[in-house]
């Protein structure tokens, strides 16, 4: 039976029908069916075939969705205003847009709908879509704390310094002095070490590195023009050089994940809850609207682990997906790219501590992403006389686990030769354990840059390793055997570790050597208790080539701020042949504001023994944002904490560890913060002044490397005055009540708002004369107060705001 128009319609314009309609509806209603079936006439020629508008409560997948506007259909179909879709989560489709009236509807059949039922009696609209066509909901599971703001580095300078006195057993005392000058300007870091040194055998003054860096952190790109260590990876070895040189660090930017992480798809066709597990343990609960379920960007360590996700709906069905996962961060997700590419002279350290500049060379390495289970890589190195290049793939799979394989090319073209070589590892782990299994294998004239007569190359070489915890007791076994041109080796190692309590810990190695059939092995027990106030005691067993060594040591932990640490222990050596060796040692550090001091004696007696005594004083002159100073020694990231009020003694924390308190003007230099990490600068409130007030009491940064943050809180001092404000007329005073009105003066303006006695409090009002105008019933008044300067934190007006 069609629906009359006006009792489909819900009549909010504000205009009712007339009763003569009234009349007519009643009669229509309530006369008889007629006898003889009605005839459907084509949409142009009939209205009753027409679309009708009709203003219905929507009901979607069992959520209720409020009142819209439909059309509804002859053939039992509704059309949804195009408008009306992104508030009942569906997402248009071509093939179900239909233009009526000039505007745009959707058939919700042609929309996925499941069902479509019309309850007149509620002019209600009941729709079940399939959840393919609902928005869903996506979850992230990442569990990471909001990104840090890249700190852009200040300007800066700073010259650290290591002062030291060396006196051997036996020979001249040696005096000597390294320097580290690194300038930072307009985002370029300008680096350059000396050292200074009065050994015989050196040169007096050597220069170290020189460099210019800078480092795009938005890209995680860094380019260094001078000196640079270098690699090819996995398709060369690791050289020094100086030239130009650019590369992927990823750890340039913080919060960008470069490895793949579990994506877990779902879907529900009514409200669900939503559980998902990792290993047994739930790390997320929460509810979902109806339609398609994705959980992103799960990242978690511990290799391949099981991924459980429950979906219980509001009817009570409950599907479950559980799967492996391997989480690596040795492969890139998809898209991510890992490079590394120098071109310049190779360079080495002589005998006299100089760099020596030897010939043209180049390297290269270069790995893509190119989906999260697949990573392939392509790489080299090489100079005039010969080259090595290669490529490989990175094959991930959530059950096998992590299988790399590289083909290289070895060109000799001074000696007219080449030869091929291989490589393969692969890498199972899982919270249980791990295993690693590899083996390499090259031509007999393949080598490299790192290739001397000291260190050959290797023919063949293969690796089995293995992991495992129980328990407390953590093991591992590794065996490897290297094949080269004059020798075959063979090492096996074995390693525990475990926690015997809360500050006590244990480990031991025990390690066996076959070269040439040459047997040989040694043994090393470490046992070490924490004890209270930072103090602790070791003590270490080795046994090598007939030589055994027993030391116990006790000492003091060197705090990461300001303050005092120091090892004391002794060492009794033992041969085979029944001869002994007694040795003692003291070592002791100390971290003051402008340096840092440590000395280190120790002590052998017998003919060949002797005293030996280092002496070293470190530290660093810093200048940036108006500050100079001497500091400790400066080796990364520096940061200078300003409280933003002259208070001195306040104490400053670094991830929770305390650096030391502010100076006279409320500042303290922060030598030591991590570069590009979250690192957390907390300011212990509890010293601030009460007439102090601060909006946040931690902060965290990232730095640039070797450059220096600005960390200003902003404390400001509570200037605050109350009083009542006074309403005088005919020489009567009365609080003016409740009212709000602003007044100006010298300093700025301020809003005045009176409590129920009159009363007013106003926070940082500047020391002037205010005036302002306030109606009172039938009169105009003029209001003054003057706030006088004062030292407390809230200051009492004793005459309090007067209008009149």
């Amino acid at each position: 039976m069609s629906i009359p128009r006006a009792a489909s319609e819900r009549f909010s314009g504000g205009q009712w029908p007339s009763p003569a309609f009234l009349l007519l509806l009643a009669m229509g209603c309530c006369a008889a069916p007629t006898a003889h079936p009605q005839q459907r006439a084509p949409a142009a020629q009939g209205a009753a075939a027409q679309p009708e508008h009709a203003i219905l409560t929507l009901r979607t997948n069992g959520v209720e969705r409020g009142e819209f506007t439909v059309l509804r259909i002859a053939d039992g179909d509704f059309w949804i205003a195009a408008a009306d879709l992104p508030k009942l989560q569906i997402a248009p489709r071509e093939q179900a847009r239909r233009e009526h009236g000039g505007e745009t509807w959707y058939s919700a059949r042609r929309l996925g709908a499941t069902s479509v039922r019309f309850e007149e009696q509620d002019l209600r609209l009941v729709i079940d879509f399939r959840a393919d066509v609902l928005a869903g909901t996506q979850v992230d599971l990442s569990n990471r704390a909001a990104p840090v703001p890249l700190s852009d580095p200040v300007n800066s300078l700073v010259l650290s310094y290591r002062l030291g006195v060396e006196k051997p057993a036996q020979g001249p005392t040696v005096v000597a002095a390294d320097t580290d000058l690194n300038v930072r300007v307009a985002g370029i870091l300008l680096r350059q070490e000396m050292r200074l040194d009065s050994s015989p055998d050196r040169k007096r003054v050597t220069r170290g590195a020189t460099q210019a860096i800078w480092d795009d952190r938005k890209n995680a790109r860094r380019y260094i023009a001078g000196d640079v260590v270098s690699h090819a990876g996995p398709y060369g070895s690791t050289i020094t050089g100086a030239g130009a040189m650019v590369a992927k660090v990823y750890d340039l930017a913080p919060d960008l994940v470069r490895q793949p992480t579990a994506n877990i798809h779902a879907s529900t066709t009514l409200p669900a809850d939503v559980e998902v597990q990792v290993d047994g343990t739930t790390i997320y609960r929460g509810r979902v609207a109806p339609g398609p379920i994705t959980l992103d960007n799960l990242l978690l360590s511990g290799g391949t682990r099981t991924v459980r996700v429950v979906v219980t709906d509001s009817a009570g069905r409950q599907q479950i997906i559980e799967q492996p996962f391997l989480f690596a961060d040795t492969v890139l997700a998809k898209g991510f790219h890992e490079y590394n590419y120098f071109a310049g002279k190779r360079s080495d350290i002589s005998e006299t501590n100089t760099f020596v500049y030897r010939e043209s060379a180049w390297q290269g390495y270069h790995r893509y992403g190119l989906s999260d289970d697949l990573t392939v890589s392509a790489g080299g190195e090489g100079n005039a006389d010969f080259h090595n290049v290669g490529a490989g793939i990175t094959l991930r799979s959530d059950r096998a686990g992590l299988l790399a394989v590289d083909l290289m090319r070895h060109t000799d073209r001074a000696a007219g030769t080449s030869a091929n070589g291989w490589s393969a590892r692969y890498t199972y782990q899982s919270p249980l354990g791990s295993l690693v299994l590899g083996r390499r294998q090259f031509g007999d004239r393949f080598h490299s840059f790192a290739t001397t007569l000291d260190n050959p190359f290797p023919r063949r070489e293969t690796r089995i390793g293995f992991a495992t915890s129980w328990w407390r007791l953590n093991f591992s076994a590794d065996w490897v055997r290297s094949v080269k041109a004059a020798e075959t080796q063979d090492n096996r190692f074995a390693r525990l570790s475990t926690n015997l309590s809360r500050k006590v810990s244990l480990f031991a190695e025990y390690q066996t050597t076959r070269v040439n059939g040459k047997d040989g092995s040694a043994f090393n027990v470490y046992l070490r208790a924490d004890l209270e106030n930072d103090h602790w005691v070791s003590t270490t067993a080795q046994s090598q080539s007939g030589i055994r060594d027993f030391e116990v040591q006790a000492g003091k932990q060197l705090p990461a701020g300001e303050g005092f640490g120091y090892r004391v222990g002794t060492t009794v050596s033992s041969a085979d042949g029944g001869s002994s060796q007694r040795s003692s040692f003291l070592a002791a550090d100390l971290n003051l504001r402008p340096a840092s001091a440590s000395l280190y004696a120790q002590t052998t007696p017998g003919g060949q023994g002797g005293t030996y005594v280092l002496g070293q004083v470190s530290g660093a002159l810093v200048a940036l944002d108006g500050y100079w100073g001497m500091t400790r020694q400066v080796t990364d990231g520096f940061a200078l904490v300003k409280l933003g009020v002259p208070q001195k003694d306040v104490e400053i924390l670094l991830n929770n560890q305390p650096q030391g308190r502010t100076d006279a003007l409320g500042r303290l230099f922060l030598p030591q913060v991590g570069s590009f990490g979250r690192q957390d600068i907390t300011i212990n409130d509890k010293e601030l002044g009460m007439q102090y007030t601060m909006t946040e009491r931690r902060r965290t940064i990232a730095p640039s490397y070797r450059s220096g943050t600005i960390v200003d809180f902003g404390v400001r001092k509570v200037n605050a005055v109350a009083g009542t404000a006074w309403q005088v007329r005919g020489g009567e005073r009365k609080p003016i009540v409740a009212r709000s009105w602003t007044m100006a003066g010298d300093a700025g303006s301020v809003a005045i708002e009176t409590g129920s006695a009159g009363d007013f409090y106003l926070e940082n009002a500047e020391a002037g004369v205010y005036t302002g105008s306030l109606r009172i019933q039938d009169r105009a008044y003029t209001c003054r107060m003057t706030v006088p300067t004062f030292p407390e934190p809230v200051h009492e007006l004793k005459e309090g705001l007067v209008c009149e």
